[in-house]
């Protein structure tokens, strides 16, 4: 009877909820919290979308986090299905580089993934957009003309990267990481960190007005470097972004 008793009394005896929310204050110590998730198949089943559900990546850990979900093995494979929230940091040092193209690399399996921010440094937005171009995130207008001379190349023409349930962006850094959200269908932007100045302000409207997301934005929050005329915008935005209703935070 005692035998029986304890068997019905342990850990795993415990409801799937129960688990998840003794998983959530481990989060905080990686080490400590991939060992409790790896201790039977139960646990790793119900705490891994605690674990994927939402990705930090930032620094040495970032990058062991991102390498981990592109080892190519099953269960990183299922581990990349639960990914819905991304939260990528990177200033201006080497770990940077090394995540980007480790990020981009990622986001071509994340097909379930919905939110999407990226914290850079302004002095390393060249280059994040340029990982990013080279692996499809970054979307194109382009005639079909221009992939003439790399279809006929051993490497073949490059796929733009379509992320179908991705909806929401957040983006600090400098105006050129707006080169990311182009092209796409977008239901809210934040890109209230990131101050435009009047010539950055009209290439961003311009290029969005009868796109996939001029046509799909909902709710936008801008910063400007200068005061504009509402009205003036308020005209200019409805063309542009013709969603009904479309939400406006502007800030200068």
């Amino acid at each position: 009877m005692p035998n029986i008793q304890s068997r019905h009394c342990g850990l795993l005896s415990l409801a799937n909820e129960t688990l998840g929310e003794i998983s959530s204050y481990l989060t905080r110590k990686p080490n400590d919290f991939s060992s409790f998730m790896t201790t039977c198949k139960r646990l790793d089943e119900v705490i891994a979308p605690v674990r994927y559900t939402s990705l930090t990546v930032e620094g040495p850990q970032g990058r062991h986090l991102l390498a981990t979900l592109l080892s190519g093995s099953k269960t990183s494979i299922r581990y990349r299905l639960l990914v819905k929230r991304v939260w990528f940091r990177g200033y201006h040092d080497r770990e940077l580089y090394l995540n980007v193209i480790l990020l981009a690399e990622l986001l071509q399996h994340t097909l379930n993934l919905i939110v999407l921010w990226m914290e850079t440094s302004s002095l390393d937005n060249d280059r994040v957009v340029s990982r990013m171009r080279r692996f499809g995130v970054v979307r194109e207008s382009l005639h079909p003309a221009f992939s003439i001379d790399d279809m006929t190349s051993d490497e073949g023409a490059m796929t733009p990267l379509t992320l179908p349930k991705l909806k929401y962006f957040r983006l600090s850094g400098s105006p050129k990481l707006l080169a990311v959200v182009h092209h796409r269908c977008i239901v809210e932007l934040d890109v209230v960190n990131i101050t435009m100045d009047h010539d950055e302000f009209a290439t961003f409207v311009s290029t969005a007005e009868g796109t996939l997301l001029g046509d799909h934005l909902e709710i936008l929050e801008l910063r400007l470097a200068t005061v504009v005329d509402i009205e003036l915008a308020n005209t200019v935005f409805s063309r542009a972004f013709p969603s009904y209703g479309l939400y406006l935070g502007a800030y200068v």
